[in-house]
């Protein structure tokens, strides 16, 4: 019977899908395609409506000639937004015609309880139900896991690190992986999830993992924004920043990601509140980022690699927004990229 109620959802869904399509009373995102300069300054001011959101590039500073820009659009914003385009003779197609559909199945759970199931690493997770799992996985496997809090976030909870190693001696040598950064990223904290699962149970049983297990301690912080992630199960699902106050302005959260001392608030980032990639008031300026420094600080002389898991592309990138010059072991890296 199960394929039958299968079909019968599939049915069921596309009439509720073709129903929202004819009404036009959704959210889409729009893939642009901008020629001239002209189009840029179009497109970039577009950007600066409150009801859309850029997707690509991360900033309204790198759209630039014969480039293509993905832009969220919330439904009251289509008909104004579209018809700007076609006023400029800008090019566009819909890459995703419902986007509230999309999000209801993100969240929908086979079982009633998220925490068990066979497809449990499958699914994307509350907040509460990773603070349950890091818990549960560092009491089953207490030989390879520990857990450390690091700090808290603007609304004080809690940034669990955990430290999975291989059953050894101490080492010298560590690496670091945040995910969740970006509240909206759901697929980043599912899949530091999803590592931990796989390096505990293939350890022994996979050449690679024994050998990376064996020979370093790896750093895993599965919600780096706990805030705002909360945030998008809540109330927006499109929420970026952390949910810190800005004092004088309404506007609420930072860019974490452009919030550490580190070329600050240069290029790709920007210093009004209101924006996706606001820097903050100064460097480590937030509670999120400043834990995550202090804890690097203090293992400066193990940790040697440091990863950061977002989504939208699959890409292997190293750092390259404050300058075109190459880093010290560009090459290294490009072969390293290229062998991954």
């Amino acid at each position: 019977m199960r394929p039958l109620i299968q079909l019968a959802y599939f049915i069921c869904f596309n009439i509720f899908l073709e129903k929202c399509i004819c009404k036009s009373e959704h959210d889409q995102v729009l893939a642009i395609t901008v020629s001239t300069q002209e189009h840029v300054d179009t497109v970039q001011n577009i950007t600066s409506h409150n009801e859309t959101l850029l997707w690509q590039p991360a900033s309204p500073s790198y759209i630039t000639t014969n480039t293509e820009v993905h832009l969220y659009i919330q439904s009251t914003s289509l008909e104004f937004v579209t018809e700007l385009l076609r006023k400029h003779g800008i090019t566009y197609r819909v890459l995703l015609e419902n986007t509230a559909a999309l999000v209801e199945m993100q969240t929908r759970n086979d079982t009633s309880d998220p925490r068990s199931g066979g497809v449990f690493y499958e699914r994307y997770h509350s907040l509460e139900d990773i603070y349950y799992w890091i818990n549960k996985t560092s009491q089953e496997h207490s030989d390879m896991v520990k857990v450390t809090l690091i700090g808290s976030s603007s609304e004080k909870r809690p940034l669990y690190v955990i430290k999975l190693s291989g059953r050894r001696g101490e080492v010298k040598r560590a690496m670091w992986m945040d995910c969740g950064i970006h509240a909206r990223e759901w697929i980043a904290p599912a899949f530091c999830m999803w590592f931990v699962k796989y390096a505990l149970a293939y350890y022994t049983r996979n050449a690679e993992i024994t050998e990376m297990l064996n020979n370093m301690d790896i750093y895993i912080l599965t919600v780096m924004n706990p805030d705002g992630y909360k945030y998008t199960w809540t109330t927006d699902r499109m929420w970026r920043k952390n949910r810190s106050v800005n004092k004088d302005s309404e506007c609420a959260g930072v860019d974490l990601n452009r919030n550490f001392d580190a070329n600050w608030c240069t290029k790709g980032a920007s210093d009004n509140p209101c924006d996706q990639t606001y820097c903050g008031q100064f460097p480590e300026s937030e509670p999120e980022t400043q834990a995550v420094a202090q804890f690097l600080r203090s293992h400066k002389d193990t940790i040697k690699l440091y990863l950061s898991i977002h989504s939208y592309f699959q890409m292997l990138l190293f750092p390259y927004a404050c300058s075109y010059d190459e880093v010290q072991n560009h090459e290294e890296l490009v072969c390293d990229e290229v062998n991954a």
